[in-house]
Protein backbone atom coordinates (compact mmCIF):
# COMPACT_ATOMS: atom_id res chain seq x y z
CA UNK A 1 0.00 0.00 0.00
CA UNK A 2 1.71 3.24 -1.01
CA UNK A 3 0.68 6.14 1.06
CA UNK A 4 2.41 8.93 2.81
CA UNK A 5 1.18 8.56 6.43
CA UNK A 6 2.57 4.74 5.76
CA UNK A 7 5.59 5.21 4.68
CA UNK A 8 8.31 6.35 7.25
CA UNK A 9 11.05 7.73 4.04
CA UNK A 10 7.94 10.02 2.98
CA UNK A 11 6.68 12.00 5.43
CA UNK A 12 7.79 15.54 5.83
CA UNK A 13 7.13 17.38 8.74
CA UNK A 14 4.42 19.69 9.20
CA UNK A 15 5.81 21.43 12.70
CA UNK A 16 9.22 21.93 13.27
CA UNK A 17 10.15 19.19 16.48
CA UNK A 18 10.31 20.34 20.11
CA UNK A 19 13.81 19.69 21.75
CA UNK A 20 13.40 18.85 25.15
CA UNK A 21 17.15 19.09 25.90
CA UNK A 22 18.08 22.33 24.13
CA UNK A 23 19.05 25.10 26.36
CA UNK A 24 16.06 28.55 25.77
CA UNK A 25 17.30 31.73 24.84
CA UNK A 26 17.56 34.61 27.33
CA UNK A 27 14.33 36.07 28.72
CA UNK A 28 13.13 39.11 26.59
CA UNK A 29 13.76 42.49 28.75
CA UNK A 30 11.70 44.36 31.03
CA UNK A 31 8.27 44.55 29.58
CA UNK A 32 7.01 48.19 30.88
CA UNK A 33 3.70 46.56 32.37
CA UNK A 34 6.86 44.83 34.70
CA UNK A 35 8.40 47.94 35.80
CA UNK A 36 5.87 49.70 36.53
CA UNK A 37 4.38 47.24 38.69
CA UNK A 38 7.57 47.01 40.08
CA UNK A 39 8.51 50.40 40.58
CA UNK A 40 4.50 51.37 42.09
CA UNK A 41 4.82 48.12 44.80
CA UNK A 42 8.11 49.66 46.07
CA UNK A 43 6.50 53.30 46.10
CA UNK A 44 3.59 52.12 48.04
CA UNK A 45 5.86 49.89 50.66
CA UNK A 46 7.80 53.11 50.98
CA UNK A 47 5.20 55.08 51.69
CA UNK A 48 3.48 53.04 54.22
CA UNK A 49 6.64 52.58 55.83
CA UNK A 50 6.98 56.46 55.78
CA UNK A 51 3.73 56.56 57.60
CA UNK A 52 4.19 54.07 60.08
CA UNK A 53 7.37 55.93 60.65
CA UNK A 54 5.33 59.25 60.98
CA UNK A 55 2.93 57.55 63.25
CA UNK A 56 4.50 56.44 65.78
CA UNK A 57 6.64 59.62 66.32
CA UNK A 58 3.52 61.60 67.49
CA UNK A 59 0.92 61.01 70.36
CA UNK A 60 -2.44 63.19 68.34
CA UNK A 61 -4.65 61.87 66.82
CA UNK A 62 -5.96 64.18 64.31
CA UNK A 63 -1.67 63.91 62.98
CA UNK A 64 -1.92 60.41 63.23
CA UNK A 65 -5.29 60.35 60.75
CA UNK A 66 -3.59 62.59 58.26
CA UNK A 67 -0.44 60.01 57.84
CA UNK A 68 -2.60 57.05 57.78
CA UNK A 69 -4.56 58.69 55.09
CA UNK A 70 -1.78 59.61 52.78
CA UNK A 71 0.70 57.11 54.10
CA UNK A 72 -1.13 54.29 55.10
CA UNK A 73 -3.99 54.27 52.20
CA UNK A 74 -2.38 55.79 49.46
CA UNK A 75 0.84 53.18 49.82
CA UNK A 76 -1.56 50.19 49.81
CA UNK A 77 -3.35 51.83 46.79
CA UNK A 78 0.03 52.20 45.71
CA UNK A 79 1.02 48.33 46.13
CA UNK A 80 -2.52 47.36 44.74
CA UNK A 81 -1.95 49.27 40.94
CA UNK A 82 1.72 47.56 40.87
CA UNK A 83 0.07 43.76 41.19
CA UNK A 84 -1.89 44.47 38.81
CA UNK A 85 0.22 46.17 36.34
CA UNK A 86 1.85 42.85 37.08
CA UNK A 87 -1.29 40.67 36.31
CA UNK A 88 -2.00 42.98 33.06
CA UNK A 89 1.85 41.52 32.23
CA UNK A 90 0.90 38.12 32.97
CA UNK A 91 -2.47 38.23 30.88
CA UNK A 92 -1.21 39.66 28.12
CA UNK A 93 1.82 36.40 27.81
CA UNK A 94 -0.89 34.04 28.57
CA UNK A 95 -2.47 35.14 24.87
CA UNK A 96 0.57 35.05 23.63
CA UNK A 97 1.19 31.87 24.52
CA UNK A 98 -2.53 30.64 23.23
CA UNK A 99 -2.01 32.78 20.03
CA UNK A 100 1.39 30.79 19.24
CA UNK A 101 -0.76 27.65 19.98
CA UNK A 102 -3.50 28.19 18.18
CA UNK A 103 -1.26 29.37 15.42
CA UNK A 104 0.47 25.49 15.72
CA UNK A 105 -2.65 23.55 15.61
CA UNK A 106 -3.88 25.67 12.90
CA UNK A 107 -0.46 24.45 10.85
CA UNK A 108 -0.89 20.98 11.99
CA UNK A 109 -4.51 20.50 10.75
CA UNK A 110 -3.83 22.16 7.71
CA UNK A 111 -0.74 20.17 6.67
CA UNK A 112 -3.25 17.08 7.70
CA UNK A 113 -5.93 18.07 6.01
CA UNK A 114 -6.00 15.88 2.95
CA UNK A 115 -4.24 12.97 4.08
CA UNK A 116 -7.09 10.79 6.46
CA UNK A 117 -9.68 11.68 3.62
CA UNK A 118 -6.85 9.54 1.13
CA UNK A 119 -6.12 7.10 2.84
CA UNK A 120 -10.44 6.65 3.58
CA UNK A 121 -10.37 6.21 -0.48
CA UNK A 122 -7.91 3.95 -0.37
CA UNK A 123 -9.10 1.83 1.78
CA UNK A 124 -12.81 1.59 0.33
CA UNK A 125 -11.15 0.96 -2.93
CA UNK A 126 -9.45 -1.90 -1.98
CA UNK A 127 -12.34 -3.28 0.31
CA UNK A 128 -14.53 -2.23 -2.98
CA UNK A 129 -12.24 -4.52 -4.92
CA UNK A 130 -11.94 -7.48 -2.95
CA UNK A 131 -8.49 -7.34 -1.79
CA UNK A 132 -7.09 -8.55 1.55
CA UNK A 133 -6.04 -5.60 3.95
Amino acid sequence: MEHPLLERDAIEPVLEPVHRGERRAAPPALDWRQLAGALLAVAGLVAVVLAWVGVSGTLRTSAQLSYLTSGGIGGAALVFLGGVCFMSFEHRRDREALAELEARLTRLEDGLAGEFDDLAALIDRRNGNGADR
